[in-house]
């Protein structure tokens, strides 16, 4: 990584939450093969239950990570009511869900997903601050249980994006019982998956940095190849979709 490739934020959530995939490294990485998810996190709370209300996430307030513009939102999904049995929503017309995408400069943009429905707060324009709340954790879209999907990216559209390595400068890594026995971190100054994070002291800011360094065109391919395992498994919800159809007519 370079400091012209990281994107300085804050945690957009509060309280102790479970890093539950993602890092800056391969073996970390959320989905390291999908260029727009590469640094992309899932945080989760109370996980084990199976029905929503019993879920420390489900409703939770979700953050601004930075200040900036709106620029995208989507609301009105349901909520898959069932949590923690590793189903989604066949029925999601957008894998994400609800969504807030918010534009912190040119080449940096924040989205969050998988929120809960009607819970957004924020319109397209809208300024925001850092810290400010923006929605409520959710289980919409292709979510087994309610979560919070972040990353950071280089341009406002989620599927052509690139993502961006973020660092949490508020990010305070806990344990359950001892702090002693913390999860290090294989980058220093990154979370990771397996963590349980916490908002501390905000770090100083760091002036926005460039664009990251051109991606290699063996990249470029791996992420094609991504987003075609993404379409042709959608595609083949839609298939099941019809199918089911087809046999209730």
């Amino acid at each position: 990584l370079t400091e012209a490739e990281v994107a300085d934020a804050a945690l957009p959530l509060d309280g102790r939450w479970t890093v539950h995939s993602g890092g800056v490294t391969r073996a970390s990485s959320h989905s390291w093969s999908i260029l727009s998810q590469r640094f992309a996190y899932d945080f989760t709370r109370g996980e084990g239950v199976r029905t929503l209300d019993a879920c420390a996430a489900f409703g939770a307030p979700v953050l601004a990570a930075a200040a900036g513009v709106v620029v995208a939102v989507r609301d009105g999904a349901r909520d898959l009511p069932h949590a923690g049995g590793g189903l989604i929503d066949w029925r999601a017309a957008d894998p994400r869900g609800n969504f807030v995408t918010i534009r912190h400069a040119d080449d940096l943009f924040s989205h969050s997903a998988h929120l809960r429905a009607h819970s957004i707060r924020v319109a397209v324009g809208r300024q925001v601050a850092v810290g400010e709340v923006i929605a409520a954790c959710g289980n919409s879209g292709h979510s087994t249980e309610p979560h919070l999907h972040f990353q950071m990216q280089d341009r406002a559209d989620f599927f052509s994006a690139l993502g961006r390595p973020v660092r949490f400068g508020n990010a305070r890594i806990v344990a359950p019982d001892d702090p002693a026995d913390a999860q290090a971190s294989d980058v220093p100054g990154f979370v990771q998956e397996g963590q349980q994070v916490e908002p501390g002291p905000q770090a100083p800011p760091r002036p926005p940095g460039t664009r990251p360094s051109p991606v290699g065109a063996a990249e470029v391919w791996t992420g094609v190849f991504g987003l075609l395992v993404v379409a042709l498994a959608l595609r083949a919800e839609v298939g099941l979709l019809m199918w089911l159809l087809r046999l209730a007519a």
